[in-house]
């Protein structure tokens, strides 16, 4: 699934910077838009699928469900954001706070030989 849309999204891009869209006549464009795709799509796995990401989660961390939502929805949040130029900054910013925030559960899942 995760293969199909990486290539959607790059025949995607290459096709709006190919008929040149708005936003897509430069690098710096097509890899904004891919980003908040990305993010837009994992946004929603993690608001729909909340119960695969519940094996990666330190049990340290107390109500394990509503974090994988809430990030779910930063991740939607922070995509939508991108996309907007009076948005931008601030979201790429809270992004990269997001980042940090959720490495425990990447270094957990990494650490843990859980599948």
């Amino acid at each position: 699934m995760l293969g199909l849309f990486i290539l959607l999204l790059v025949l995607g891009v290459t096709a709006a910077s190919v008929f040149r869209a708005p936003g897509f006549t430069r690098w710096r464009g097509r890899l904004l838009w891919s980003l908040a795709a990305i993010y837009g799509v994992f946004g929603v796995v993690h608001i729909l699928e909340w119960e695969h990401f519940m094996e990666i989660m330190p049990p340290q961390i107390p109500f394990p469900r509503e974090w994988i939502i809430f990030t779910g929805v930063c991740e939607l949040a922070g995509a939508i954001g991108l996309t907007i130029p009076a948005t931008r900054r601030v979201s790429a910013i809270m992004l990269a706070v997001y980042a940090v925030c959720v490495y425990p559960a990447n270094l957990y899942h990494a650490f843990s030989h859980v599948e």
